[in-house]
Formats: C-alpha cells, sequence, structure tokens
C-alpha cells in the first residue's frame, strides 16, 4: 500500500510540474536567483499593481526602479533597470506541455540578448529549439563570420568587394532578441555599437532582421 501512495504521489508532483501554467503563475514562481533585482513579494507587488490598473513599478533590491511594461497569459517584459530587460513567453509543445522561453537583453547602450529556456517547474532545458545558428560565438571564432552571413545580404547594386569591406564594419559582434507579444515568434538582429552614422547607413543597405516562428515543438524561420 505504501508503494501504491508513493507512486500516485509521484504522478502527482510530475503531472503538477509539467502542467501548463499563465504567465502570471510563470513570474510568480521563477526563482530568485533568476531575476535578482526582484524576490517573489517585489514580483507579486507588480503583478497587483497590473491587476489595479495603475502603473506596475518597484523600487528593486538593487536601489532602482522595476517596471512591468506587459503582462498577458502567455507573455510578459518586465525593465529590471535601465540596462537590463527580460522577455519571457509561455510556448505551447504538442504534447500538450509548455516550456517557457526567456529573453534577457543587456544595454550599454547597445544590446545583446542571452536566450534561454525552462521547463513550467523552472529546470533548465537543454537545446536550443532550432536557434542553433542565432548562438552567439567566440569574436575570434571562424563561425562569427558565418554568423554574420545569416543578417546581411548583397543588393545586386553594390559589388562583392564593397560588400565584404560593409560587412567588416559589424565588429563587435552583438546579437538583440525579442519575443512578439503577440504570436508565438521571436526576432534577432544586430547591434553596432561602434559604428559612426555614416557607417550605419551603409550597413542599413546589407543589414536585415531574422525572424523564428515557434511550431510544433520548435522555432521555424521563416
Amino acid at each position: 500500500m505504501k508503494t501504491i501512495i508513493n507512486i500516485i504521489l509521484f504522478l502527482c508532483v510530475s503531472a503538477s510540474a509539467g502542467a501548463q501554467k499563465t504567465m502570471r503563475e510563470a513570474w510568480l514562481s521563477m526563482p530568485d536567483s533568476l531575476c535578482l533585482y526582484l524576490n517573489q513579494s517585489l514580483r507579486t507587488e507588480l503583478v497587483d499593481f497590473v491587476d489595479m490598473g495603475v502603473k506596475a513599478e518597484v523600487k528593486n533590491l538593487m536601489n532602482s526602479v522595476s517596471v512591468m511594461d506587459t503582462l498577458t497569459a502567455n507573455y510578459t517584459r518586465v525593465s529590471l533597470s535601465e540596462a537590463l530587460t527580460i522577455d519571457m513567453k509561455l510556448l505551447p509543445k504538442a504534447d500538450a506541455d509548455t516550456i517557457i522561453c526567456m529573453v534577457k537583453t543587456y544595454s550599454a547602450p547597445a544590446k545583446e540578448s542571452i536566450v534561454s529556456f525552462y521547463d513550467t517547474a523552472w529546470n533548465p532545458l537543454a537545446g536550443d529549439f532550432g536557434l542553433a545558428e542565432m548562438k552567439p560565438v567566440n569574436q575570434t571564432d571562424s563561425s562569427a563570420s558565418a554568423l554574420i552571413d545569416n543578417f546581411v545580404v548583397s543588393p545586386d547594386t553594390l559589388s562583392r568587394s564593397e560588400f565584404e569591406k560593409r560587412k567588416k564594419l559589424i565588429d563587435p559582434l552583438m546579437i538583440c532578441a525579442e519575443l512578439s507579444p503577440n504570436d508565438d515568434t521571436i526576432s534577432f538582429s544586430l547591434s553596432l555599437p561602434l559604428t559612426i552614422r555614416e557607417e550605419q547607413e551603409l550597413l542599413k543597405q546589407i543589414i536585415v532582421q531574422r525572424k523564428f516562428k515557434w511550431q510544433q515543438g520548435i522555432f521555424n524561420k521563416y
């Protein structure tokens, strides 16, 4: 009998860990270690402000101000400080489970993002879920050139030598990611921290944004 009870308890816990959650629940259950600016009490306070229809703003643990800009059933965007923003989206899987995609974006002032995935119990998930080609690389790694190639196209009116010359202006390589609040898409773009206005104008002619759509448990480029 004791064994049967233990099995039932295990199944209940497993089902609870894998059950679908709202973003509100995921936000409130997030470990403090993943959000050093806000403990659970402060995160709850932000949600309460959203419910009251007032600006969701609190003084955080770093003595600056954090603002919950958006909160929906499956998405949230929080400006933890002037230099750090997090976007989170609940993404459905074919097995009726849900995973959490988190994008942390650092602005200093050029933007650079880190994309990570968790289950709804906030256990880290291995794998890139279709975003391998967007993974940051070592600046000295030869694969950096391949990564840059994902963000540039050569116009027919531009010579090959001029195209390669402009590509070299992309240094250092910094990538910014953003989750959409309206659909299950994520977009990636290049930051250009060390380029002057004239160089930025030249790069605008060859740089493109890349978007991926979540379908059947993986991000697909479109």
